[in-house]
This record gives C-alpha cells, sequence and structure tokens, in this order.
C-alpha cells in the first residue's frame, strides 16, 4: 500500500505506539502519541549508519591498541627472561666447567680401573694355568669369552651412565660385576699370536703406565678444584618478586573524547534536560526531575566545570547549592558549609581548581566566595566596599582578574584574585533593564540589548557599538577554530530557535529573520482566529529555516554568557508560553567544557 486509502494521501508519518503509518491527516487522531515523519526517520537511519560505522571503527583502534600492549608486555617479559638467563649462566659457569673437569677425571679413572681390571686378570690366568692342564684352560677361556660378548652398546661407554651405575654400586667388585660391556677382557685380538703369558702381562703393565701418564694431569687439576655452594637470600629473594609484580601495571586508559557532541544543558519548572543538538533534524535530550532545587532566576549562578554542572542559590538565599553530573545523569544538593546565604550571586569558573560567588545584591559590601572542586570547600575569599541595589549580571574568568558587569550602575567590577584588589571601570552604555552577554576569552565582552548590539574592550576600555538591533536576545560566544568563532543567539516565539552570527558582521540578518517569523506567526494567529481558535498555544508550528546549522563537531567553547533576557523567541524545542516570569538556564556544551547561557526564558521542554 502506497498511500493513505482514507484520505488518499501520501504516508508521511510512522506512529510508534500504534506501529502505523500516517498521513498528515491522521495524525490529529494519534496526538499525544510517539511518532516521526520519514525525513527524520531517514536522517535517523543515517546517522545510525555513521555511529555504528564511528563504534566499529573505535572497536578496531581499541582492538589494535590491545595487541600493542600485548606485544609490549611479552617484549618486556622477553627482556626480563633474557636478563635472568644471562645472570643464570653467570652463575652456573663455574659449576658447568668443574663438572667438565670432573667428567674427564671420571673418564680417565675408569680408563685407568679398566686397565688395572686387565692386569688383575692376568695374573690371575698365569696363576691358574700353573696349576691346572691346558685343556681346562681352554675351557675357560672359551667362557671367559662368551662371558664378554654381553651387551656392548654405546650407552655403556656414556659418562652419566657409569656416574649412574657408580652411585648405585657399593665397591668395585659390583661395579666391574654390572659394567661387562665396560670391563670386557677381550684382549686376544692384540696378543693373539702371543702365547707367553708373562709377555702379555708385560705389555699390559706398559700400557697401564702410558695410561698413568697421560691422566696424571687430570688428578693434578682435579685437587685445584674450587668446591660452590648456592647461598640463596629467601627474603630479598621475595622482595624482587613483589617489586616485579609491583613494577609491571596495566593501567586503564581514559578514552579519548573524539567526535565531541555539543549539547544544550538547561534547567527549568524543576527539570534539569541535556540536549544534544548535533543534527538539527533529529535533536535528542534526556530529561530529570530536580523538584527539591529551586530553579527560578537562575541567571547568573550558574557554571559548568568538565563534565558537573554547579548552581549556586538562584532567586532567593539559600544554604546549599546543586551540583548535576553530565556523564552520569545523578544530581546532588550539597550544603554550602563556611559562608552565608546566597541568593542572586554571579560566579564564574578560574579554569584552575576554584569557582568564584560575587555576592552584593542589597548587601552593605561585597562578598566574594570562593568553591575549591577538588575538596568541595568554600571559604570568604575577599570583601569590596561596593554596594548596588541591583545583582551582578554578568562574571567572567580572564588573565587571574575576576571581572563582573553590572549594567544598571554603568560599570565593571575587577578583582585581582592575587592581591585581593578591587577596581571599578566606568561602562558608559546606557541603562537597560535586560540585556545579553557573552565573552571570547580573549578580552572582549558582547552586550545586546535594547539599545542596540556592543562590544567592550576590558584591557582598553573601548566600546564600540556592532550593530542596531534592540533585540533581548540570549548570548554565547562559541570558538569552531583558531580562524571561525560565532556568537550563538537564543531567541523565542513558539519555540527555541538557536543562531550562529558572525561577530564581526553583527546581526544584521537577525532583524529581517525575526520580523518574517513574526509576520507568519500574525498571518497564522489571524486565519486561526476567524476559525474560532483564539489561543497563541493552538497555532501550528511554524517551520522556518533561519540559518544553516554549522556547529558539526567542534572544540569546546571558550567564555561564559549570562543574560538577563525577557521572555522572547523560539522553535525546534517547544518552549510554552508562562504568564510567571521564571529563568531557564542554558549551557552549550561539547561533552568536553562547555559554555553556558543563562536567559529568562520560560521552560518545560519537549520535543517537537
Amino acid at each position: 500500500m502506497d498511500g493513505c486509502s482514507k484520505h488518499n494521501r501520501e504516508f508521511e508519518f510512522i506512529c510508534f505506539d500504534c506501529n502505523v503509518l500516517l498521513c498528515s491527516e491522521c495524525v490529529p487522531r494519534h496526538r499525544h502519541h510517539l511518532f516521526d515523519h520519514q525525513p527524520a526517520i531517514i536522517s535517523d537511519i543515517q546517522l545510525t549508519i555513521k555511529t555504528t560505522f564511528d563504534s566499529l571503527k573505535s572497536a578496531v583502534i581499541e582492538y589494535q591498541q590491545n595487541r600493542q600492549t600485548e606485544d609490549e608486555i611479552s617484549n618486556r617479559f622477553k627482556e626480563l627472561h633474557e636478563f635472568l638467563v644471562l645472570e643464570e649462566h653467570k652463575l652456573k659457569k663455574p659449576i658447568i666447567d668443574n663438572k667438565e673437569q670432573l667428567e674427564q677425571q671420571i673418564e680417565s679413572q675408569t680408563t685407568i680401573m679398566r686397565s688395572l681390571n686387565l692386569m688383575n686378570h692376568q695374573l690371575n690366568k698365569i696363576i691358574s694355568d700353573s696349576f691346572q692342564p691346558n685343556p681346562q684352560s681352554k675351557a675357560t677361556t672359551t667362557s671367559y669369552s662368551s662371558s664378554i660378548s654381553s651387551l656392548d652398546t654405546t650407552d655403556s661407554y656414556q659418562t652419566s651412565t657409569i656416574i649412574t651405575s657408580i652411585s648405585k654400586c657399593l665397591n668395585h667388585d659390583e661395579f666391574i660385576q654390572n659394567n661387562n660391556t665396560l670391563f670386557n677382557l677381550n684382549y686376544d685380538h692384540r696378543y693373539s699370536n702371543t702365547k707367553n703369558d708373562d709377555h702379555i702381562l708385560l705389555n699390559l703393565l706398559l700400557e697401564h703406565n702410558n695410561t698413568l701418564r697421560s691422566y696424571n694431569h687430570f688428578n693434578v687439576k682435579h685437587n685445584q678444584l674450587q668446591q660452590y655452594r648456592l647461598n640463596t637470600n629467601y627474603e630479598q629473594l621475595n622482595q624482587i618478586k613483589n617489586q616485579l609484580q609491583s613494577t609491571f601495571k596495566l593501567v586503564s586508559q581514559p578514552k579519548k573524547q573524539s567526535n565531541k557532541k555539543p549539547y544544550i544543558l538547561s534547567t527549568a519548572n524543576s527539570k534539569i534536560s541535556v540536549i544534544d543538538i548535533t543534527d538539527q533534524n533529529n535533536i535528542r535530550f534526556t530529561q530529570q526531575d530536580i523538584t527539591t532545587i529551586y530553579t527560578n532566576f537562575n541567571y547568573y549562578s550558574c557554571v559548568i566545570v568538565g563534565n558537573h554542572f554547579y548552581n549556586f542559590g538562584g532567586g532567593m538565599k539559600v544554604k546549599t547549592y546543586f551540583r548535576y553530573s553530565i556523564d552520569n545523569q545523578t544530581f546532588e544538593e550539597i550544603e554550602m558549609k563556611g559562608i552565608k546565604e546566597c541568593g542572586f550571586v554571579s560566579v564564574c569558573y578560574d579554569d584552575k581548581n576554584h569557582i568564584y560567588l560575587m555576592d552584593g545584591f542589597n548587601r552593605p559590601k561585597l562578598l566574594i566566595y570562593r568553591f575549591n572542586i577538588i575538596n568541595s570547600t568554600f571559604e570568604e575569599y575577599s570583601t569590596a566596599k561596593i554596594s548596588s541595589s541591583t545583582y551582578h549580571h554578568f562574571t567572567f574568568h580572564f588573565n587571574n582578574c575576576i571581572y563582573s558587569y553590572i549594567p544598571f550602575d554603568q560599570k565593571i567590577l575587577k578583582f585581582d584574585i592575587k592581591i585581593k584588589a578591587t577596581f571599578e571601570i566606568s561602562i558608559k552604555l546606557p541603562r537597560s533593564r535586560e540585556r545579553a552577554a557573552c565573552t571570547d576569552g580573549r578580552g572582549n565582552m558582547f552586550v545586546l540589548s535594547d539599545t542596540g548590539f556592543h562590544q567592550i574592550n576590558i584591557e582598553t576600555n573601548e566600546i564600540k557599538q556592532l550593530d542596531r538591533s534592540t533585540y533581548n536576545l540570549t548570548l554565547i560566544y562559541h570558538l569552531f577554530n583558531k580562524l571561525n568563532s560565532k556568537i550563538l543567539v537564543v531567541i523565542r516565539i513558539k519555540s527555541l530557535y538557536l543562531l550562529f552570527v558572525d561577530s564581526t558582521n553583527c546581526l544584521k540578518l537577525l532583524n529581517q529573520q525575526i520580523a518574517g517569523i513574526y509576520i507568519k506567526l500574525l498571518q497564522q494567529k489571524s486565519e486561526k482566529q476567524d476559525r474560532g481558535i483564539n489561543s497563541i498555544r493552538q497555532i501550528e508550528k511554524v517551520k522556518i529555516d533561519l540559518l544553516s546549522f554549522i556547529l558539526g563537531w567542534c572544540k569546546p567553547s571558550i567564555g561564559f554568557t549570562h543574560s538577563l533576557s525577557s521572555p522572547t523567541i523560539g522553535t525546534s524545542i517547544d518552549l510554552p508560553m508562562r504568564k510567571s516570569r521564571n529563568s531557564i538556564t542554558y549551557c552549550l556544551g561539547t561533552c568536553g567544557r562547555p559554555t553556558q547561557i543563562r536567559s529568562s526564558i520560560p521552560r518545560s521542554i519537549k520535543t517537537q
């Protein structure tokens, strides 16, 4: 089926609750259901394919890193093994030399013993022949010859075999008897033509003397051999084993945060939302209830450090602060010990270990607190004899100084962290009740109010009017790279719009686009009213392509942005209008070091 048979229209949507395809006229019947349209589904599939491949790529990289680590382990232990083998050889070298000399001595002594055994046998034969007739002698010789024709193997002549045999024998007779092959008496081949037994005996004696002379130096060397014994320090050996175990450790490496995703963090209506704005056609977000936390008028009291979001006070004096983990999506409400109750404070992070709190609203003097993010402790760092009936709008850190913007008093407060000195910088801008501000982290502050769009250099005190825009918006300075930087503009009519404006070209295109939005909304509102629908909440969503989303994969932002903007505009993310003037805090980040936006735009975020 190619289309809706009921309305004769093409399918454009899918209802995930009912698992059916819908045309545009079927949508009202599935109100409050979870559904999406085809382009978004296609975009989601393509994004899923990309993320799946990225995941595969990441897995392959991790596999290669594991294999490299495995090879490194093998190489380290191979080096250690080679070292141990070398040390083993050094220790065993004198022992091996001794063994070789002793083997030579055993061989020579065995040869001498064989020679002596032959002479002994010949003497016994001569003595025996002198008392017995010749036939008997022949029989004896035959019997003896047959006895020496026993097993004749190469193994019998091996030194190791001889050593084993000697160790098992109690005396020389047993040794000779157990080694017939070694002590064979077959000398007839040499003396077969000699019938004189005395002559045979003399020849054997002569050979024996030659044998003694040739092996005499082995006996001399044997007397010079050094005996060795291994002495092992087991306590030190165990220490070495423990040291080896502690020398090689597998350490978990933090995963590199490649392809960082930009997001907006928002607190509103006792909820906290993390909004993924990577894909403008498929904006995702997670939301949690934070009913115990006061979220109204959090204009300046919020800051992001690493992957933690902090909120100090808000629009009422409190003795607790709020910390939210973006990674784990968990939050805590913690008591602020060591300082007074805070309300309408303006805070900033020094890019090191501290968050500074400027507490001067309706106080006789300015209290400057410092919060240590390492041990989560507060201290009253300094005070200044500067009073103001209004709160500090925008506080940021630059060159080891804290700058706090007080637009109603037309000044910037400069606080030197090192020497704890406070200076006032006069800012001759027209007074404006509500304004938005941001910094580029390089000494420039951008201010947008109903008096125009201005740039202030805090080092030279130079003020430039960049544009005559009179719209009160929310700003954030976002650095894409060294050559490309934009100011993110958050505006609101019926939903949330995100615009990126070049800081040099200002907001020239913004007036025309916002005017166009108003005209289209008024036209649709008029059409709806003609049909009896008076509520602006029932106006259909206007899809206007303001500017292309150019965020993509980007580096973490620098600088912090606060704002005092009143309820203004929006789309892409619904922010329903409320009568109450409650604040919503926006924070833009890239899963690394986020940057903040603060605004008084009403809340209650939901996807379209």
